[in-house]
């Protein structure tokens, strides 16, 4: 955080708002510091000269606590935000990630259920239109899914749960990498003509074989779309506070933002640094502070390598110190509050020192 505040040091101070209201205010002061030596000087034969050399190092004195205290009030206000930033972008992704885990079983229970075997087994009307109903069963516990496709080995869709959906065949490599693969399921987030009307969706697919085992003959593929969108929104809205100013953004592992809180100024597709850290970036020509988290994983589950973003405008309103309205609610709250570092409680200690 420290090389951030250097390489942006009096562009912090400008923009945040109560920065450059104490800013302002203590530049005041010093003004009327000069003009007070200025009119010593001029009347020097009636002021002894202690007293003007003492007026000159209080000067002196005060730029320096000035200098101190700004420094100080920049370093504390956005390491403040940086923290609740990283806070809110690390809990974005991974609790998206422990959802998504839970979705890698679904995948591998449902390709295993002895009803969708037997209906692939069997081929007809009356077994498809039973499927249908089994897997509208599935979707009314499990609300996750908009649709729930079979597909035999070829890519023939032999049923599917959205009506809305004008799939009958798919010829999407997904098919063969999950009829041909030795894993338990593939995950999947990019267009796909199993979900033509969406620009992108979260697929997990698994290979439907005879029996239990994934050695065994392949009958056909298990496809679940997952509710991306709407769970990501979800998450979205209840980490943002009301009424904020601020983004939060999902990137794949491309650094291309794949789900934005506000597309206005994080266009989807478009790119974001995912480097770990803070930084101040342009989002639609206005400086966001921007922090960035990897997921942790859950169970040594790490999805398709994501990550979040949080960014805040630099000149958003900052309320906690917008209470501070006077230079002595100022002092009072340094005086009174554990919550400032210890270079802040030396500030007041100097200024104390200089009366």
């Amino acid at each position: 955080m420290d090389n951030l505040i250097a390489a942006y040091k009096s562009r912090l101070q400008s923009a945040l708002p109560d920065i450059a209201r104490y800013h302002s205010r203590l530049s005041a002061l010093n003004d009327w510091w000069g003009k007070i030596t200025l009119i010593g000087k001029i009347n020097s034969y009636n002021i002894a000269t202690t007293i003007l050399s003492d007026m000159l190092d209080t000067r002196k004195k005060f730029t320096r606590l000035q200098q101190s205290l700004i420094e100080n009030l920049v370093q504390e206000q956005i390491a403040k935000q940086t923290l609740d930033n990283s806070q809110r972008a690390q809990v974005a992704v991974d609790l998206l990630i422990r959802n998504l885990f839970e979705r890698t079983a679904d995948v591998g229970f449902l390709a295993t259920d002895s009803d969708i075997r037997n209906f692939l087994l069997a081929n007809n009307d009356n077994s498809r239109l039973e499927i249908k109903t089994r897997l509208k069963q599935y979707v009314k516990k499990y609300s996750v899914y908009d649709e729930i496709i079979i597909l035999d080995s070829h890519g023939n869709v032999m049923a599917h749960l959205n009506d809305d959906n004008p799939i009958t065949h798919c010829q999407d490599p997904l098919i063969q990498q999950t009829v041909s693969s030795k894993d338990d399921y593939i995950e999947t987030f990019r267009y796909s003509d199993l979900q033509p009307n969406q620009s992108a969706s979260l697929i997990y697919s698994c290979k439907i074989t005879a029996n239990s085992s994934l050695s065994a003959p392949v009958l056909g593929v298990l496809c679940l779309c997952f509710r991306f969108n709407d769970e990501v929104s979800g998450i979205f809205n209840r980490l943002l506070p009301k009424n904020s100013n601020s983004i939060l953004m999902l990137v794949d592992n491309e650094q291309k933002i794949i789900a934005s809180s506000n597309t206005q100024f994080a266009a989807i597709n478009s790119q974001m640094s995912t480097t770990i850290g803070n930084k101040i970036a342009l989002l639609a020509g206005t400086e966001y502070l921007i922090s960035t988290a990897k997921t942790q994983g859950y169970q040594n589950f790490f999805g398709l390598g994501w990550s979040s973003c949080m960014a805040s405008p630099i000149q958003a309103e900052r309320k906690e110190l917008s209470k501070a309205n006077n230079n002595s609610q100022l002092h009072s709250g340094i005086t009174e509050s554990t919550l400032f570092s210890d270079q802040l409680n030396d500030v007041r200690r100097q200024s104390l020192l200089s009366q």
